[in-house]
């Protein structure tokens, strides 16, 4: 019998995973980390890369581990390392820097002994336990906790997927076969969107192919340090959060304070100076409504205002389709556990991240009750809280009697 089943090893479960070892002494043993790719982050690692990222956009102190300081501690033992420096005011790390002290930690906590390769395929309540099917077989777990990224559904405007199923050659930044390889000198290139993966990937392109390189976003590209309002990490803004019952009030609230497609302002500046030196050589805030691709082999996009552009490649920096995570095998779990949803298809949970008796959520699927903030890198620090408190007060408990 496991204690815990965590379905998903990236930011989130990795996090989890260490805070359960870590803090609650949970034997690795009795621990299962569940998830398709071969090690821990692989996803955001892969993601994360084919961006062109350099930086992350977040402070040095939101990372995987439980110490607030454990990252700059990292940097600073490693500090005859070139990749070892975080940047500006708010020391951003380096993605090198990020991901070597994901693997420490992973190394550290030994959480190489409980990752598993595999999927969740169903969850069945045995009443004292759950049991659950995977592609790797089932097992018996008292407690799952799903860190379920909403990151396997890249968006493609109508006329774009309409191509694709063409098969012509149109990629999406996170499609499994695009990769920063694809991106040669000569070729000019047309990037499409408005948030960071799409300003960092031009910034690429437009090094390969400078003078060959368009960036076609969806209005006016806005700037914010972060991708939101860093009071949402603390009791400032959450705790009038907790306090609004309405969930549909707590969603708009969300959807207002999550910063989509905001950059912070150094890459926006780079963004310009790319286009003074005509490295960019067209910036436009029209996005592109339609797009044919000619017998030449090139595409030719019509923008909103009527003006076309032709070039060799067209690449996608728009983002996942908001659905519920998880939500085709999940969904029948949803159904046959009754675990209950608010109307715009997410989770219901307790202040404690509870969905079900015995499972827990975290990330996009714990935003009713996280808030805006509980996507990110420290929306994970903040399930850990919430989820330590009931792990406390259980310990407590247990200890009186």
């Amino acid at each position: 019998m496991k204690e815990w089943l965590i379905i998903g090893g990236g930011i989130h479960g990795t996090y989890m995973a260490n805070l359960l070892v870590t803090k609650f002494s949970v034997p690795l043993d009795r621990l299962v980390i569940l998830d398709p790719h071969d090690s821990p982050c692989m996803q955001w690692k892969i993601m994360t890369c084919k961006t062109g990222m350099t930086y992350l956009r977040s402070p040095i102190y939101h990372h995987v581990d439980l110490d607030a300081c454990s990252l700059e501690e990292f940097m600073k033992s490693q500090s005859d390392k070139s990749w070892a420096v975080a940047y500006g005011k708010y020391q951003r790390p380096s993605l090198r820097l990020f991901n070597e002290h994901i693997d420490h930690v992973v190394e550290k906590a030994g959480l190489h002994e409980c990752y598993r390769v595999g999927r969740a395929l169903d969850i069945t309540d045995r009443g004292s336990y759950l049991k659950v099917d995977t592609t790797t077989g089932s097992l018996n777990t008292r407690r799952v906790l799903l860190a379920i990224s909403p990151t396997e559904d890249p968006r493609f405007p109508a006329w774009a997927a309409k191509l694709k199923a063409k098969n012509a050659p149109i990629r999406h930044v996170f499609d499994d076969d695009f990769y920063l390889t694809s991106i040669v000198p000569g070729f000019s290139y047309a990037v499409l969107g408005k948030g960071l993966s799409a300003l960092q990937l031009a910034l690429y392109a437009a090094k390969l192919s400078p003078g060959k390189t368009h960036l076609l976003s969806n209005g006016r590209i806005p700037i914010h340090k972060f991708d939101s309002d860093p009071c949402w990490l603390g009791p400032r803004c959450l705790e009038p959060f907790g306090k609004e019952k309405d969930l549909t009030v707590r969603r708009s609230i969300i959807t207002n304070n999550m910063l989509n497609g905001s950059v912070p302002q150094e890459v926006a500046m780079d963004i310009l100076q790319a286009s003074a030196k005509d490295q960019i050589l067209h910036v436009s805030h029209d996005p592109a409504v339609d797009g044919q691709f000619l017998r030449n082999g090139k595409f030719e996009l019509t923008q909103s205002n009527g003006e076309k552009l032709v070039v060799d490649r067209v690449i996608l920096a728009t983002g996942f389709d908001h659905t519920c995570p998880g939500s085709g095998w999940l969904g029948d779990v949803i159904t046959k556990l009754r675990l209950p949803l608010h109307s715009d298809g997410y989770p219901i949970v307790d202040r404690y991240l509870r969905w079900h008796r015995r499972i827990f959520v975290t990330g996009a699927l714990g935003e009713l009750e996280v808030g805006p903030a509980a996507r990110n890198i420290f929306g994970a620090t903040l399930a850990g809280h919430r989820i330590s408190q009931l792990l406390e007060h259980s310990a407590s408990s247990t200890t009186k009697e």
